[in-house]
């Protein structure tokens, strides 16, 4: 099982109290039951998902939340609030189409992470590798003034805490170490050699702090000697803008499926266009790269729509939207 099932389970994460929000929405399921979900995913597998409208008396949350074993069953819960409301006529209403397509895209893909998609994940999204550790090394490298080949070494020790958010990285043998290291050669274009002698240096990581030192032990530069977790975040929370902005990309630091989810984002929405993760993006996202990371992502999310209702799988058809989209966006 991949590292961090929802973004609960992240630094950030499990700082959150939820414990009166997994006990409201435990006992909604057992007096409402499950059966008048709006949102149509498919059923046949290890977690269902569950939603929160208007109306109810669970408390606000703003991520989706697993709700384990109710009546032998286990769900992921999303709260719409924040992103419908009811019109005159009693329909459910998108009070942000951005916000909501967003929330929706990520919500699947959470789901699906859930439901032993990690493998797609890993194999048919690279591209978020990609600008994962381009966005990190670039933004430390700008902040500490670090020199190209810091930034390098930056890049590919970030490539590497991103794979092992997948999990099965618990354990570096020489196998899971050249494994990592075929991946970040392509991520991150360095020399193979600069990345062979990287990676015998690295202990394992499933975290941001863990993260940060092996940052400082791999790259041994004293501009670096203070850096953690909370320079790290701080250094990335302007990356993104939105409804609970901070939260997610802080998040997204250790949870792959928001992670996939900004980037998709980033480089199909208009809004994120000024992004430094947009920016990135472009730049490493030519010759179809992109486009293939764009088709694979909605790919996933169509997979995991309930076939019996796919146009109404969710209010808007952001789906359907973002093929359309497709089209529209250049590298």
């Amino acid at each position: 099982m991949p590292h961090n099932k929802t973004v609960y389970e992240t630094t950030l994460g499990r700082a959150l109290s939820i414990d009166n929000v997994l006990h409201a929405l435990k006992k909604q399921i057992v007096v409402y039951g499950d059966s008048t979900s709006k949102i149509k995913l498919i059923s046949s597998v290890d977690f269902l998902p569950l939603e929160v409208l208007p109306g109810s008396e669970v408390p606000i949350f703003g991520h989706p939340m697993l709700v384990e074993n109710v009546k032998g069953k286990n769900y992921l819960a999303i709260d719409l609030r924040m992103l419908v409301k009811v019109d005159g006529d009693e329909n459910l209403v998108v009070r942000n189409q951005t916000d909501y397509d967003f929330a929706y895209t990520r919500y699947v893909m959470n789901y699906a992470w859930l439901n032993k998609a990690d493998g797609q994940i890993r194999n048919t999204l690279e591209f978020a590798g990609v600008v994962y550790a381009h966005w990190l090394s670039e933004i430390i490298s700008r902040k500490f003034a670090l020199d190209p080949r810091d930034q390098i070494l930056f890049s590919i020790v970030s490539h590497f805490f991103y794979q092992s958010l997948f999990g099965g990285c618990e354990e570096l043998t020489e196998e899971v170490k050249q494994l990592m290291a075929a991946k970040a050669i392509r991520a991150t274009n360095a020399p193979s050699d600069l990345v062979l002698e990287t990676v015998d240096k690295i202990v394992p990581m499933s975290n941001i702090a863990e993260f940060c030192e092996n940052i400082k032990k791999v790259l041994d530069n004293i501009r670096l000697k203070d850096f953690n977790s909370g320079v790290l975040i701080s250094s990335v929370v302007s990356s993104w803008y939105g409804l609970s902005a901070k939260e997610i990309i802080t998040m997204a630091l250790e949870h792959i499926p928001t992670w996939v989810s900004v980037c998709y984002a980033a480089i199909t929405q208009r809004t994120y266009k000024n992004t430094t993760i947009n920016i990135i993006g472009q730049k490493y996202g030519k010759r179809g790269v992109a486009e293939n990371f764009m088709k694979n992502y909605v790919e996933i999310i169509r997979e995991f729509e309930s076939k019996e209702d796919t146009a109404s799988a969710h209010l808007a058809g952001s789906i359907a939207h973002a093929i359309e989209d497709l089209e529209k966006v250049t590298f």
